[in-house]
């Protein structure tokens, strides 16, 4: 039986924390899927050479060090996110992930992030970034994440630069 408390949703709403006594409301505030533009029409305000709704993130989901659906203070856990490449053109630039727990008692390594050598056009690729909770974190602690598309290419100028899209996950320290 999997114990492990997951939401996800996009970053600016947080969907609803599970009841003290761990029954489901019903709602479980959880989208079908995480809305994107795809058109590559728009642009992104601070970069406009940004590459907008080429590379997006879904699916986040974690998994516990111990392997046994409950993430404990002291525990690693591995954030994972879906990459998907929504064009047919190859994106041979690098393209990632970066996790930003937003939580100071939970510890990500620097840089933070994993990163595909590249993302054939019209596929996808999970891809993993482990942090770990502090030991002495409360539990029942709901921790946020906020989980950023990247590129290790990505120049000062705005080269081959991705639109971060963020998405957020919950995970509950039990």
């Amino acid at each position: 039986m999997m114990l492990l408390w997951v939401a996800i949703g996009c970053t600016g709403s947080l969907p609803p924390k599970a009841s003290p006594d761990g029954s489901d409301s019903g709602d479980s505030g959880r989208p079908d899927s995480t809305p994107i533009d795809d058109s590559g029409d728009s642009e992104d305000s601070n970069n406009p050479d940004a590459e907008v709704g080429w590379i997006v993130a879904s699916a986040p989901r974690a998994e516990d060090a111990g392997g046994d659906g409950t993430w404990s203070a002291g525990e690693s856990l591995t954030v994972y996110a879906t990459l998907t490449n929504l064009r047919s053109e190859d994106y041979n630039y690098s393209p990632g992930i970066l996790v930003f727990p937003e939580n100071d008692r939970v510890t990500v390594p620097d840089p933070g992030g994993n990163w595909l050598y590249a993302l054939f056009g019209n596929s996808s690729s999970e891809l993993g970034v482990t942090v770990t909770a502090a030991s002495d974190i409360p539990r029942g602690t709901f921790i946020d994440f906020r989980i950023e598309v990247t590129s290790l290419s990505c120049t000062g100028d705005g080269s081959f630069c991705l639109d971060p899209a963020p998405i957020s996950l919950q995970v509950r320290v039990e």
